[in-house]
């Protein structure tokens, strides 16, 4: 009896053991779903790669302040006053009036059209004093000069009838056409009337005449000159100026200038190479040459430094995720929905590149990935996600640690019944310890 009586407590014991196994073993497989998914997402590289890593790097290592301060002094020096440019031309103030009241008169985008205009002028005025020369040259030697003067004199209408202020784009291309048309007749008509013998002597004659009128030649050159320089001037500073205020207000938006601000260094650089006390004919034809270029590779740094804090911002938030993502791992809980969204962002972001974006798309392209983030970081909360699958694993545990305890609870009331006629079962800790042998022969 005493054996089957053992033998009943040893299987009862395993029992609660093998129950025990069994529970700790359901514990383990609650988990195992999360850690199954992870292992799968563990070995997938969640890191950004090393060339966004090293932008960001790049940019978090540009002092904001020194690029700042670098800018300022070419913005400091760009001039928009009318009165000081035209004094650095050395304007008359009655030309300076002029100026001004022809450009309010006509308007901003006519006032181009005014200066070609003044400047038509003032060469039908320049081709009269040579023509003079040429006509006294005939007339000393004895042709007839009608048709010379006829044509002269048509000239001089046309440079009479010019209303610098009011002449639109096609009366000045019509006029012009005319001016050249009669100028041709009257250097053919010189052809026939002076030999070539002369033509050296008829040059002297010509260029003393216009040392008799270089007063008035000068004034009339100054005058066309100094309108289209200071036009020029206001135009190019004015350019300049909505470029200063563009840098400045990236800066003010806590934007990394990187290469642009050499680029934008280069502009105002051309600018005082070539153009003020620099401003001779040569310089200025080299300024228009190079400027085109300069403000092309401006446009695109400008471009390009655009796109770089844009990926680099959102590489930022991107980073953010994936620390998130890593801790969610730490703990054991399930990601590959978000590795899997997080791979989609990584793409998005490496699509920010001139060669799939152009200036119109860019804002578009970034919104929409923002858009991602915001769907990463509100719809499906990060923290939210990774409290909802801690309070599941939670509640499976507790439930599991329930039937544990009750399983335990069932086998201890089994274990008593079955020894309770028997007050010196090995379970009693006072039993003595001949009790077996008091019992002997029962058990036998």
């Amino acid at each position: 009896m005493k054996k089957v009586i053992k033998s009943n407590l040893i299987s009862n014991s395993n029992m609660t053991l093998f129950m025990l196994c069994m529970i700790s073993m359901a514990l383990v497989m609650s988990i195992m779903p999360a850690a199954l998914a992870e292992e799968g997402s563990d070995s997938e590289d969640i890191e950004l790669d090393q060339a966004t890593l090293d932008e960001i790097a790049e940019l978090e290592s540009v002092s904001d302040a020194e690029e700042l301060e670098d800018i300022m002094e070419d913005v400091d020096e760009t001039e928009l006053d009318e009165d000081a440019i035209s004094k650095r031309l050395k304007m008359k103030d009655s030309e300076l009036e002029k100026y001004k009241k022809a450009r309010q008169s006509i308007g901003e985008k006519q006032y181009k059209q005014y200066i070609l205009n003044k400047q038509l002028r003032q060469r039908i005025m320049v081709a009269g004093i040579v023509s003079d020369a040429i006509i006294k040259h005939v007339e000393n030697s004895g042709a007839d000069t009608s048709e010379l003067e006829e044509i002269q004199e048509k000239i001089e209408e046309i440079g009479s009838s010019i209303e610098e202020e009011n002449m639109t784009i096609e009366q000045f291309i019509a006029k012009l056409g005319e001016v050249k048309a009669l100028t041709r007749q009257f250097k053919e008509k010189v052809h026939e009337l002076v030999p070539e013998e002369e033509l050296d002597e008829l040059e002297q004659e010509i260029e003393q005449e216009k040392e008799q009128h270089r007063e008035k030649i000068k004034e009339a050159e100054n005058n066309a000159n100094h309108a289209r320089e200071l036009y020029n001037t206001l135009q190019l500073n004015k350019g300049l100026d909505k470029i200063n205020k563009e840098i400045v207000a990236m800066k003010h938006n806590n934007t990394k200038l990187l290469a642009l601000a050499e680029r934008f260094h280069a502009l105002h650089q051309l600018k005082a190479q070539f153009l003020g006390q620099n401003a001779t004919k040569e310089n200025v034809l080299q300024f228009r040459e190079q400027w085109k270029e300069r403000l092309q590779e401006y446009k695109d740094e400008r471009f390009e430094t655009k796109l770089k804090n844009e990926r680099v911002e959102l590489a930022t938030e991107a980073k953010h995720i994936i620390e998130a993502i890593k801790e969610a791992r730490a703990n054991g809980e399930e990601t590959s929905d978000l590795v899997s969204q997080l791979k989609e962002l990584r793409s998005a972001i490496k699509g920010i590149n001139s060669n799939k974006v152009n200036e119109s798309s860019m804002s578009a392209k970034a919104a929409e990935i923002r858009s991602m983030i915001r769907n990463m970081n509100e719809d499906k909360k990060i923290s939210e996600m990774i409290e909802r699958i801690r309070e599941q694993h939670a509640d499976r545990i507790n439930e599991l640690k329930n039937r544990l305890e009750q399983i335990r609870n069932s086998n201890s009331a089994d274990g008593n019944n079955n020894v309770s006629s028997d007050d010196n079962s090995p379970g009693n800790s006072s039993a003595p310890e001949d009790g077996n042998k008091k019992n002997g022969g029962a058990a036998e």
